[in-house]
């Protein structure tokens, strides 16, 4: 069985659930965006200003390939 961070939490890109597991030397946000571009098979080249939504946070999202999305914190994982 794979332990997992007690740091890692739900975020949903473009209406895919992922799960973000930060290592022990990088913050949530670099988490976060690691995530977004293994699932989507592109960098992130942009991450704009959070924005609380509701009882959610979520970014604007730019990748490399120029596909533009939202992120959405959704809780612990």
């Amino acid at each position: 069985m794979v332990l997992q961070s007690s740091l890692a939490f739900r975020l949903n890109f473009n209406g895919t659930p992922l799960i973000a597991a930060p290592s022990e030397n990088e913050s949530l946000h670099e988490a976060m965006t690691r995530t977004i571009a293994q699932h989507a098979g592109s960098e992130v080249s942009d991450c704009g200003r959070c924005k609380k939504t509701g009882e959610h946070y979520s970014y604007p999202i730019t990748l490399a390939n120029g596909i533009k999305g939202r992120a959405i914190v959704e809780g612990n994982a």
